[in-house]
């Protein structure tokens, strides 16, 4: 929990996100509306985007809760819709600025981190071991495919119900973790190949 001080920049930043666009809100702006003086802030904080980290963080642990397992992973993902939505106007004031990327960042740790946990629950479960590369592969693939239906869903003003979009998302990966897995075990999966290990055919030196 954060501590009086800190809670009160965290309060006067969401608070001023209401009515304001990320990039028209200044320290001084954070400062007069929570009391304290520009120097308090930063004994706390590197910048605005430090608290703007700090408080979405707060919620989004409140919200995910102990939903973040394979088997629920779509009601973790639920609960991150449902808490972005719920702060709807401020969360859209930073996704509309400068800070979009910065917004992105944040959400994305958090989809990486239910993956993470599914696919280990997972592989515990199967009694299945993959490969460090495969497993970085199988994070990198379901979190994209994660932050390209959040941006989607960003960018459509979150119209959408958090209840819809993660229905039709577990519908059309129902069991793909455990289906990825078994794959990737029973199978004689080719060794990855990197940029420097193969010649583009475009290449003429490679003909």
């Amino acid at each position: 929990m954060c501590k009086p001080t800190k809670r009160a920049i965290c309060d006067a930043l969401f608070v001023l996100l209401q009515e304001n666009g990320m990039d028209s809100i200044t320290v001084r702006m954070v400062c007069g509306h929570a009391g304290i003086s520009r120097q308090t802030l930063y004994n706390h904080y590197y910048s605005l985007l430090d608290v703007l980290n700090e408080e979405l963080t707060r919620r989004l642990d409140r919200a995910i809760g102990e939903d973040n397992t394979y088997l629920t992973w779509h009601l973790g993902f639920e609960h991150i819709l449902d808490c972005l939505r719920e702060n709807r106007v401020l969360i859209l004031h930073v996704y509309r600025s400068s800070c979009r990327g910065e917004l992105l960042a944040m959400i994305e740790h958090y989809g990486g981190r239910l993956i993470s946990r599914g696919i280990d629950d997972c592989c515990r479960d199967l009694a299945a071991d993959i490969s460090a590369e495969d497993r970085a592969f199988m994070l990198r693939l379901y979190q994209s495919a994660f932050m390209g239906v959040i941006d989607y869903w960003l960018s459509q003003d979150m119209k959408p119900s958090p209840a819809y979009i993660t229905s039709r998302c577990n519908a059309m990966m129902a069991l793909s973790i455990q289906g990825t897995i078994h794959r990737l075990t029973d199978s004689e999966a080719p060794a990855l190949q990197f940029a420097s290990d193969v010649q583009r055919v475009d290449n003429p030196a490679a003909k």
